[in-house]
């Protein structure tokens, strides 16, 4: 199973390349969602505040319950997580760079 996945990259280093990208892209938006989110509930917490009431621990599932929003990091580790993903991206991208020019494509 591993040496058709490393004959796949390897025949052809542009895929190795194209992969690195899209890690680090998917890693890159996750990251700035899980901004975003910080900055919803950090608001949610100020208009909470200036209203009397206690700000409590809003999460994005209390303030937007219809949405999706699993896949938004809202604590250190899934911060982690994304810049480990864009990290592992970018290096894979630059291997993919090295066998290419390595291999002369």
């Amino acid at each position: 199973m591993y040496d058709k996945l490393i004959e796949f990259f390897l025949l052809r280093p542009t895929r190795l390349i194209v992969t690195g990208r899209a890690v680090f892209h998917l890693g890159a938006m996750v990251l700035v969602a899980g901004l975003f989110g910080r900055v919803a509930i950090a608001g949610a917490a100020a208009i909470r505040g200036l209203s009397g009431r206690r700000a409590g621990d809003a999460t994005l599932a209390t303030l937007y319950p219809a949405l999706p929003t699993w896949w938004v990091p809202e604590t250190a580790f899934g911060y982690t997580v994304c810049a480990f993903a864009a990290v592992t991206g970018i290096a894979i991208a630059h291997f993919g760079r090295r066998v290419k020019r390595v291999m002369g494509r």
